[in-house]
């Protein structure tokens, strides 16, 4: 997370500044604009002249885009600002003697440079935040939009009372000459957005089913927009026809469209966002445009188009831009630089185009009101149906971001079954063990097997336990039904020895249902433990309900119960399935981790094999309620800074169960890639993976889970054996 002291934390007022003025800028010129624009033209021209400042403004969004990928958006943004107010200075030189000249070129200029000069303060601001920092980054900066709406229409209605269009348009020159020191001292302080893109590789184009998508999302929201534009342009000059006073109406209805954006982000950007996610979030704009296209129907007046125009604009400037901006945090910088331009400007502008277009033929073949209204429902609903597709292509791209970032999985990370396994079968040896093992490699002397873990068996002078119902008490009368060959006691016999060799060659033979009790007991000696596993996986079909009982009976060794997974791994036998699925709710934390590494591998070996989604994450849900438990008992603290290591280490294992139930319900691969990356070193990844499991998790779990696992510590870089051996050696002499 940025603090105010880390360099993305200082960026973020300064974009929120840069923001609000490139927003005001905008304002002030769109209201001179139509003013100049209306008081010089008839509306009917309107529609013709939008068309050519679409196709201008794709000419450069293209060559912009160009500029941003060889150069960085922060390098040639202040260069824009400055072309900006030369231009503004232009028009004003103008104004007196060839109005109808200015009006045109106004209207190009801002074709031209208005809305490729925010996308590149957005693209600076994309480029300085990883996925997961962009969301709250980008909730605070959009405030700024609707800042500078509410500054740019005051400002606007100001100028329009003391001189109109002209005054307007000098005080732009001033205010984008500003724009150009604040970009340029932006770009120096967010300096991750200085760097150059790196070569793109051949047969990677910029493109692909989610950037289509994105694009087609800009047009048609500017289709909408350029309708509603036009509808309330046509309703407007019907009441006012004098220059100050259609500067001022617009000024008006941008400083209101401001003002309501500004409380609308303030109030519930964020929780929306958390709400409703990115893709919900971008859907309020189409929602509330379709619900409201037939208002004007109803409220035949200026002010029902208004209101219209008004909730577009509003969620336009807050809510839709804090998601809109967020779909390309996951996308490399070379796509992003490229798409941001050709999307943000030159669809938006092709868009805008075909808006006049349409509009041009309703007046044509459908003049009113009725037909305005259909096509602007029409263009609503297809973009709804879009934002509900980009959700999945978010989360693809936030996959394909953790792919192709520095994280890899190999044969022995995150949930790899036999490290796991190896872990299962060796717990229990500790520090002292390993010393006194280098102790005698170094003394030249043999090296010992190590302790089982459960207590020795007894030998043969002692009576067997109460609990071999059936089976002779005393030794003497052991050895005398063995002598008649009973191969059952002869087993037995051998199995409780405590002979390791004789221990083996007998689990080498079939097993019969008399003795395969003790073959499962057997999983708790490390000695013979392998022998065991391999023993029971050769007579599976007949030993799952013994097996499966055994796992489930929490009065049995622990070792025992966490080994037997790896046993039932090998079976699709539902009962197996079922009891591995059961034991995900078991109060130990190994058993639990072993059943859930064990369903990892009987699915990745029988496709066939279906899992209760509900059951798996009704675990995942207890796991998570038993950290918070422990967090409302003061056994962990609220702050995971506090947390000593038994603390951390405790929630460690409980977020990797978390990860390995997860993972049998969600698309395994790029869930254990973002979980690698919450490992490693790298914030921007650190930050990719937490924005994919706060995007894929059901709300209640993303809620609960999410601090713990941003407690998750960085894994320390994997050293070599020899300086391992050499540090334990070093603490053994000190």
């Amino acid at each position: 997370m940025e603090t105010p002291d880390s360099p993305e934390g200082r960026a973020v007022p300064l974009a929120t500044f840069t923001v609000g003025l490139t927003v005001a800028l905008l304002v002030i010129a769109k209201a001179s604009r139509d003013a100049l624009f209306l008081s010089t033209y008839d509306v009917k021209q309107l529609p013709n002249l939008m068309a050519v400042a679409a196709g201008l403004s794709l000419a450069a969004a293209l060559f912009a885009g160009r500029l941003f990928v060889t150069r960085s958006p922060a390098r040639v943004l202040p260069g824009l600002f400055v072309l900006n107010a030369l231009l503004h200075a232009l028009e004003v030189a103008l104004i007196p003697s060839m109005p109808a000249v200015a009006s045109v070129l106004l209207f190009l200029h801002l074709a031209a440079f208005g809305a490729t000069t925010l996308a590149g303060v957005w693209a600076v601001v994309n480029e300085s935040f990883d996925p997961h920092r962009a969301k709250r980054a980008v909730a605070q900066i959009a405030q700024g939009g609707p800042v500078g709406g509410v500054a740019g229409g005051v400002l606007g209605l100001g100028l329009a009372q003391l001189g109109g269009v002209r005054i307007g348009l000098s005080l732009l020159v001033l205010l984008s000459m500003l724009a150009a020191l604040t970009a340029r001292r932006l770009g120096i302080m967010a300096p991750t957005a200085s760097l150059r893109a790196p070569k793109q590789q051949r047969g990677d184009p910029p493109s692909g089913p989610y950037l289509r998508d994105l694009g087609a999302l800009v047009f048609l929201i500017s289709v909408a927009a350029a309708i509603a534009d036009y509808w309330v342009s046509a309703r407007a000059v019907e009441t006012y026809t004098t220059d100050p006073s259609l500067m001022s109406f617009f000024a008006l209805l941008h400083m209101a469209v401001g003002v309501l954006a500004f409380l609308m982000q303030a109030t519930f950007a964020r929780l929306s966002l958390n709400k409703l996610g990115i893709a919900g979030t971008t859907a309020l704009l189409p929602g509330a445009a379709l619900l409201l296209s037939a208002s004007p129907l109803v409220l035949p007046a200026l002010w029902a188009v208004v209101s219209l125009r008004a909730t577009m604009g509003t969620l336009a400037a807050s809510l839709y831009r804090a998601g809109y901006e967020l779909f390309y945090t996951p996308l490399p910088i070379q796509q992003k630089r490229v798409a941001k331009m050709l999307v943000d400007v030159g669809l938006d502008r092709v868009g805008t185009a075909a808006g006049a277009g349409l509009v041009t033929l309703l007046l044509m073949w459908a003049p009113g009101d009725v037909g305005l209204a259909v096509v602007l429902g029409v263009t609503s609903a297809l973009t709804l149906l879009l934002c509900a597709k980009l959700h999945a292509g978010y989360i693809r791209a936030l996959a394909a971001s953790l792919r192709s970032g520095s994280v890899s999985l190999e044969q022995s990370d995150v949930f790899d079954s036999a490290t796991r396994r190896t872990l299962a079968e060796t717990q229990g040896l500790d520090r002292n063990q390993i010393l006194e093992e280098i102790e005698k490699m170094r003394a030249g002397q043999p090296s010992t097997p190590p302790p089982a873990e459960a207590p020795s068996i007894p030998p043969m002078d002692l009576a067997f336990d109460d609990q071999l119902v059936g089976l002779p008490r005393g030794v003497e009368l052991l050895r005398t039904s063995a002598e008649r060959e009973d191969p059952v006691l002869e087993a037995v016999s051998v199995l409780r020895s405590g002979s390791a060799a004789a221990m083996r060659a007998q689990m080498g033979r079939p097993i019969e249902p008399e003795w395969a009790p003790l073959v499962i007991a057997l999983l708790g000696r490390r000695d013979v433990a392998h022998a065991a596993v391999g023993a029971l996986r050769r007579e599976l079909p007949r030993f799952v309900g013994q097996l499966v009982d055994t796992l489930l009976d929490e009065t049995q060794p622990e070792v025992v119960r966490r080994r037997i997974p790896r046993v039932l791994e090998r079976c699709s036998d539902q009962r197996a399935v079922n009891g591995l699925v059961a034991a995900l709710l078991d109060s130990s934390v190994q058993v639990r981790t072993q059943s859930g590494l064990a369903l990892l591998e009987l699915t990745r070996r029988f496709s066939d094999v279906r899992l209760k989604a509900d059951s798996v994450m009704a675990a995942v849900r207890l796991e998570l309620e038993r950290a918070h438990n422990a967090e409302q008992r003061g056994t962990l603290g609220a702050n995971p800074a506090t947390w000593d290591e038994a603390a951390r280490s405790r929630v460690q294992q409980g977020v990797e169960f978390c990860m390995i139930a997860l993972s049998l319900v969600l698309e395994r691969e790029p869930l254990q890639l973002a979980y690698k990356a919450l490992q490693g070193q790298d914030a921007s990844l650190r930050g990719t993976a937490l924005e994919y499991f706060e995007t894929v998790l059901p709300e209640d779990i993303r809620e609960q889970g999410t601090g713990f696992l941003r407690a998750v510590s960085p894994r320390k870089p994997k050293r070599a054996t020899p300086e391992l051996v050499a540090e334990l050696l070093r603490s053994r002499s000190a």
